[in-house]
């Protein structure tokens, strides 16, 4: 019993010391210019299996972003932290609940993709019960990019993922 008791007291000791694996920033870095990219700048949906003009239940857009937060070089990896604004405007929509695809592009000083990363950024549009309609709606979100520190990005492209039938539609 005593042996189990020393145990318990080892394990409390050493369960509250300080995490020694907690990365701390080397440094503050520049951070990289970010863009939305021109042709994934838009997107719709269609809650139907197959996507056509009549049958979009919202469209999105890209709309602003900012990088508040300092960019951070550690060991491995740098991280860059964009905050982005979205637009929804409902079409044709039977339930709020958006769930938006999008991609981040770390681009080098010579244009080249060094790492591309998906989000999928979730939200709710808003209902206005007067009308009994969904009303354009504003979504914020922060993206974290994680980007190797041997690469550094000079440039970040944002953009919606699509298949081709959406692609051929927005054109």
């Amino acid at each position: 019993m005593k042996n189990f008791l020393l145990f318990l007291l080892f394990f409390s000791i050493l369960s509250c010391g300080s995490n020694k694996s907690e990365k701390k920033p080397l440094k503050t870095v520049d951070c990289p210019i970010a863009y939305f990219a021109a042709e994934h700048k838009n997107y719709v949906f269609s809650e139907k299996n197959l996507i056509n003009i009549d049958n979009l239940s919202f469209k999105a857009d890209l709309n602003n972003f900012s990088i508040n937060d300092s960019c951070l070089k550690y060991d491995d990896y740098t991280k860059y932290s964009i905050d982005i604004l979205i637009i929804i405007s409902p079409l044709d929509m039977n339930n709020s609940f958006v769930n938006l695809p999008i991609y981040a592009a770390s681009v080098d000083e010579n244009n080249n993709v060094i790492d591309m990363q998906y989000y999928s950024i979730k939200g709710n549009v808003d209902f206005d019960e007067d009308s009994k309609t969904y009303i354009e709606t504003e979504i914020f979100s922060k993206i974290m990019i994680l980007s190797s520190a041997n690469k550094a990005a000079k440039k970040i492209i944002i953009g919606f993922m699509m298949d081709a039938k959406t692609e051929e539609l927005l054109n």
